[in-house]
């Protein structure tokens, strides 16, 4: 459900509303009558239910995409990283597409980060991106099946730049040879 806040700087006279996209740390997103517009969080008063506290803030990141891939390989990668943070992982189902991995480190209970997955399609991921409703698209598809095959309702440029920014995929070649099956 999409929120929107009006951000205000008061040195500069500068009020802008528009959609909640997400807050980095340093920064905040939102969708405005001008496009997307990212503004430094210390910067600005933020007034709406969903503004940031930046003092609690952690890492949150949403993937949407392939199934396979949040099945198989993410969930690994993800525990993995903790491990190697020293970090606890729980994981919540909330639905048949719908899981989150959260991180704490040891017994504090407080999150040290998030990662929110959507397994679905590469399809449904792309459309998510582009919706600001993920961060990364799970693909299973070469880049250029993606290049090809995805219609692009807002732009080439616009979409290029998300992709580019944000795609994470397995390759269906041997990264070692290229001989174009997957190698051990």
């Amino acid at each position: 459900m999409a929120q929107n806040v009006t951000l205000r700087s008061e040195g500069v006279g500068l009020e802008v509303s528009g959609r909640y996209i997400g807050y980095d740390g340093e920064n905040i997103q939102i969708e405005s009558e001008f496009g997307p517009l990212t503004l430094r969080y210390d910067t600005v008063a933020c007034e709406g239910e969903i503004c940031p506290d930046a003092t609690a803030y952690f890492p949150k990141l949403k993937l949407s995409g392939s199934r396979r891939m949040a099945d198989l390989l993410m969930p690994a990668l993800v525990e993995g990283f903790a491990r190697s943070q020293g970090w606890v992982v729980a994981t919540q189902q909330s639905d048949t597409t719908h899981f989150t991995h959260t991180m704490t480190a040891g017994d504090d209970p407080k999150p040290v980060a998030r990662f929110s997955f959507r397994a679905t399609s590469t399809d449904e991921g792309f459309a998510d991106l582009i919706a600001h409703e993920a961060d990364i698209v799970m693909s299973v598809r070469r880049y250029a099946q993606l290049r090809q095959n995805w219609p692009l309702k807002q732009g080439w440029a616009v979409w290029m730049r998300r992709v580019k920014a944000g795609l994470l995929a397995l390759m269906p070649w041997c990264l070692w040879c290229r001989c174009g099956r997957m190698c051990r």
